[in-house]
């Protein structure tokens, strides 16, 4: 290695002051994104990094890409990045986002992210909910006129029930 390049690396890992100063940057990301992310998927404040790992209700390659391309944060699919092993991948329906970006790009990008989840990623109460008020409306709806969310929501449940994590079930008398 040419010494000019060794006295450098030397010199910054020495700098004390700056690791302090990013880990205080990574702090105030996680404290001020990860609030807003829970409202949408469940993301835990690591111990360490600078990455947030939200779970997914649905495969994570399936969920639209963000209007944000290139924005912090970076959403690659956790089953991409992750081996499989004894059959199963531990990254499966998770994301990574990366907060490498200032404070205000991280917030910036938050809000479309959690959108674009709440779209994507509806709970099975919300997709019943969905087909339900469709129901009592059926009357007033046709293939036509029908809203796209309630096909989308059905398109899902039939997926979702294809893929067996869904099933149908009758109430009890």
């Amino acid at each position: 290695m040419n010494p000019a390049v060794q006295e450098a690396s030397i010199a910054a890992w020495r700098d004390e002051a700056h690791v302090r100063e990013n880990r205080r940057k990574y702090a105030e990301k996680f404290d001020r994104v990860t609030p807003t992310m829970q409202t949408a998927v469940e993301v835990e404040r690591p111990d360490a990094g600078f990455y947030l790992w939200a779970r997914t209700p649905i495969e994570e390659h399936r969920i639209r890409p963000s209007p944000l391309r290139g924005a912090a944060p970076y959403r690659p699919s956790g089953s991409f990045l992750a081996r499989e092993s004894n059959g199963a991948n531990p990254g499966t329906n998770y994301v990574r986002m990366a907060l490498v970006a200032e404070t205000g790009e991280c917030l910036e990008a938050a809000p479309p992210y959690r959108t674009i989840h709440e779209d994507t990623m509806s709970t099975p109460e919300k997709l019943q909910s969905t087909i339900e008020q469709a129901w009592e409306n059926r009357e007033r709806l046709s293939p036509g006129s029908a809203p796209a969310k309630i096909g989308k929501a059905v398109a899902q449940v039939l997926d979702e029930l294809d893929r067996g994590r869904l099933r149908v079930a009758e109430k009890c008398p």
